[in-house]
């Protein structure tokens, strides 16, 4: 995706679902309140420079996976109990 599709998403969705730090941030899914190990939440994210689709997964231990194609995919797994803000930025910044 391209800044440019990345900001028509935002002017049709009413702005950004959250900004933290350098990241603009769009939800793709609705956020369940418990998640079950089978659930994932997308995010399309933009630091300024390109669009990616973050992938947050619950799991008991840690992995972070980078895939390059035409979308950059940020998959994150991690232990969490409620996906926040928190959990977000720190996804985000095991990207950085």
């Amino acid at each position: 995706m391209t800044l440019e599709e990345f900001e028509r998403r935002v002017s049709f969705n009413g702005g950004h679902d959250r900004a933290l730090g350098k990241w603009k941030i769009l939800d793709v899914h609705h956020i369940p309140e418990i998640f079950q190990k089978q659930h994932e939440v997308d995010f399309y994210c933009s630091d300024g420079k390109s669009v990616y689709l973050l992938r947050i997964r619950q799991r008991a231990v840690e992995a972070y996976v980078k895939i390059t194609g035409e979308i950059i995919y940020l998959i994150a797994e991690l232990p969490f109990d409620v996906l926040d803000d928190k959990v977000i930025e720190k996804a985000l910044a095991k990207f950085e």
